[in-house]
């Protein structure tokens, strides 16, 4: 992402003709395992949309910082939880989403970042 923008678009294609579909997966990192940071949460967003949602303090500074991933549920119905490291070596947990992808076909998500600091007072 740049400065001023809140979201970005990823399309990836498989070339191989692999028979069948491969998972693709992205996803969201906390840095801190702190207890104002609640967990991730996966929601179906509308009929044709899934969200995985986290919201804390997990900045670099513990500014509060709210990430989302918006899938389309004809390839990811789902998440999990990749394995914790160990404490104190940087990332304490990532969310991610695996999306179901056939040869040819692309796969599409869309990555929201919403950051304390970015508010602006109305």
């Amino acid at each position: 992402m740049r400065p001023g923008t809140w979201f970005y678009e990823s399309e990836v294609t498989l070339l191989n003709d692999y028979g069948g579909t491969r998972d693709i997966v992205t996803g969201t990192t906390l840095l801190y395992r702190l207890d104002s940071a609640p967990e991730p949460n996966f929601i179906a967003l509308n009929d044709r949309f899934n969200g995985l949602i986290t919201d804390g303090a997990q900045s670099e500074n513990k500014d509060w910082l709210s990430m989302g991933i918006l899938v389309d549920k004809n390839t990811c119905d789902t998440w999990f939880q990749a394995p914790e490291t160990a404490p104190n070596d940087g990332v304490t947990l990532t969310a991610c989403v695996p999306m179901k992808a056939e040869s040819g076909k692309p796969v599409r998500h869309l990555f929201y970042a919403g950051w304390e600091r970015s508010h602006i007072p109305v």
